[in-house]
C-alpha cells in the first residue's frame, strides 16, 4: 500500500470526498526533496545576511569589499534556490495533479460531428 489519499485544495475551494488526489511515494520523495532544498536555501540566505551584516563592522576597505560581494553572491544564489522549489510545488499543484487539460478550439462554422460536409 504505497498510496495516501488526501483531500484537494484547488483554486480557493476545498473539495471533500468529491475530488481526491492520490499521492504515491514518488511524489512524497519529490516533495521532501523540494522542501529540503528550500530549507537549505533558507539557511544559506540567513547565513549570507549575517555575513553582510558583519561586513559593515570591518575596518579594512579591501576586506569589506570582499565580504560584501561574497555575501551578495550567497544571498543571490540562495534566493534563487529558495524561489525554485516554491515555483515547482505551486506549478505542480495548480496544474491539477501535474496534468493540464487539453481544450480543443473549433473555429466557427465548422462541423463538429467529424463527417464530411456535402457539397451542392
Amino acid at each position: 500500500m504505497n498510496e495516501i489519499i488526501v483531500n484537494l485544495w484547488h483554486k480557493g475551494r476545498y473539495y471533500t470526498g468529491q475530488v481526491q488526489m492520490i499521492i504515491d511515494k514518488h511524489l512524497l520523495f519529490w516533495l521532501a526533496g523540494q522542501v529540503a532544498v528550500g530549507l537549505l536555501a533558507a539557511f544559506f540566505l540567513a547565513f549570507g545576511i549575517g555575513i553582510l551584516y558583519g561586513s559593515y563592522s570591518l575596518t579594512n576597505p579591501h576586506e569589506f569589499i570582499m565580504y560584501f560581494f561574497s555575501s551578495s553572491l550567497i544571498i543571490l544564489i540562495s534566493g534563487v534556490l529558495l524561489l525554485s522549489p516554491m515555483i515547482n510545488i505551486y506549478r505542480y499543484f495548480t496544474s491539477f495533479h501535474g496534468k493540464k487539460e487539453k481544450k480543443e478550439i473549433i473555429p466557427d462554422g465548422q462541423d463538429t460531428t467529424g463527417k464530411d460536409q456535402e457539397t451542392s
